[in-house]
């Protein structure tokens, strides 16, 4: 019984070879197999390798040492096998591959529409913001002119009354302030609504919108 071990590389490969004498004549005579009876003997060839995705290929092959066919004469087949051996591996290298290019496309992609879906739920939420201001413009301006309409019944003098209308002209600019249709520039407060920052922030544009629908997909 012998046992020897080789390394070779075919094509992009390596390989570990394992190559055991199963079967060797003694004294004339040649130790029995199941299957093998008369035969110089049984040389079991062992390949394994591993792919760059960590995939494994192993093969037990077994070539009959006779004298009619010797091992020698066997080397062509053997290194056929071996050419076998690494095409079959190429193929899995480019099963993964592809499985792998499918993968990081996916997460890609699942990472592209929540990108999408974070982008728009930030412009909802901008929404929501410019549309309560608005709405509590349109109740500070029904205020204003409920307080206008109400001053001749109110029991205030001519200096109280001028306060009021004062306070009502000061609630209409706040009103005005808040409202994204007037926006206008409170003296102290500042702009409070740009319709340019405004459609910058929101970056809404019928392509836009088409384009990460599509590669949402």
């Amino acid at each position: 019984m012998g046992k020897d071990v080789a390394h070779i590389r075919v094509g992009a490969h390596s390989y570990n070879i394992e190559v055991n004498e199963k079967c060797k004549k003694n004294n004339g005579k040649a130790y029995k197999t199941k299957k093998y009876t008369d035969q110089n003997g049984i040389l079991e060839v062992h390949f394994f390798s591993k792919g760059s995705y960590g995939q494994e290929l192993e093969r037990n092959l077994e070539y009959i040492d006779s004298e009619l066919n010797p091992f020698e004469k066997q080397l062509n087949k053997i290194i056929y096998d071996l050419f076998v051996t690494s095409n079959e591996l190429d193929i899995l290298e480019e099963i993964a591959d592809r499985q792998i290019t499918k993968r990081w496309e996916e997460e890609a992609r699942k990472k592209h529409l929540e990108e999408i879906r974070k982008l728009e739920l930030e412009r909802i939420s901008k929404l929501e913001i410019i549309v309560s201001d608005w709405d509590k413009a349109q109740r500070i301006r029904e205020f204003a002119n409920s307080l206008e309409k109400n001053i001749s019944k109110m029991a205030v003098d001519v200096v109280e009354k001028e306060k009021l209308l004062l306070w009502i002209k000061w609630i209409r600019n706040k009103a005005d302030w808040f409202d994204l249709l007037v926006s206008d520039e409170d003296e102290i407060l500042g702009k409070k609504y740009d319709i340019h920052n405004i459609l910058k922030d929101m970056d809404i544009s019928e392509s836009n919108d088409k384009k990460c629908f599509k590669n949402s997909k």
